[in-house]
């Protein structure tokens, strides 16, 4: 009698690990993204009224999910096309042309189809400050900064994921004026299709 109530709770806990679907494995994705991008310059104390921007692009990325009973832990790398061109009061320009960087999702597995996470990472935004038109010169380059946000993920097929991520980060950039720099807000909401292989 042992032996069969044993057996029975072995084969039940088989199948029941078995049965649940995993956020596990390899994942790359394309998005399409919305960006918002607001601006204000800072110079000596002093801080102007903020100028934005938003645009529609397009990004791809890869993860690689270890999963511990339902919770798990996906490191990745992405590359997001943000393409922003803000201008201020006096004709000058701001542009968010796009961003690259590493980043790591905690999540938990709701169901078998359905998941949450959190996301966190450092992105390497390029941009450009253009005040050409007041004859001031052209600043690009690019700056380094930390990242977070939080998104849901849903199978449509076997190994077919829809996920829907919002993340935002602050950024302060280079002017071509050295006593000067611009406090960026870029806001990012994705919607994607990623691959389990």
């Amino acid at each position: 009698m042992k032996k069969t109530l044993s057996l029975i709770a072995i084969v039940g806990s088989l199948l029941t690990t078995s049965a649940y679907a995993k956020t596990e494995g390899n994942y790359a994705g394309i998005d399409i993204l919305r960006t918002s991008a607001k601006h204000k310059y800072k110079s000596d104390g002093v801080t102007s009224s903020k100028f934005d921007d938003s645009s529609i692009g397009v990004g791809v990325n890869y993860k690689h999910a270890f999963n511990f009973n339902q919770v798990f832990l996906a490191p990745g790398v992405f590359f997001d096309q943000l393409g922003t061109k803000s201008k201020d009061s006096d004709g000058g320009k701001v542009s968010a042309s796009y961003r690259y960087g590493a980043k790591l999702d905690l999540g938990y597995d709701i169901t078998d189809d359905f998941a949450v996470y959190f996301t966190n990472g450092l992105s390497n935004l390029h941009y450009s400050v253009d005040w050409n038109n007041t004859g001031d010169g052209k600043k690009s380059g690019s700056k380094l900064g930390y990242f977070y946000g939080g998104g849901l993920s849903y199978k449509i097929a076997k190994n077919l994921l829809v996920n829907l991520e919002y993340n935002t980060q602050s950024v302060d950039l280079k002017t071509p004026s050295a006593g000067s720099k611009v406090a960026s807000s870029i806001r990012v909401a994705k919607v994607g299709l990623s691959y389990n292989f």
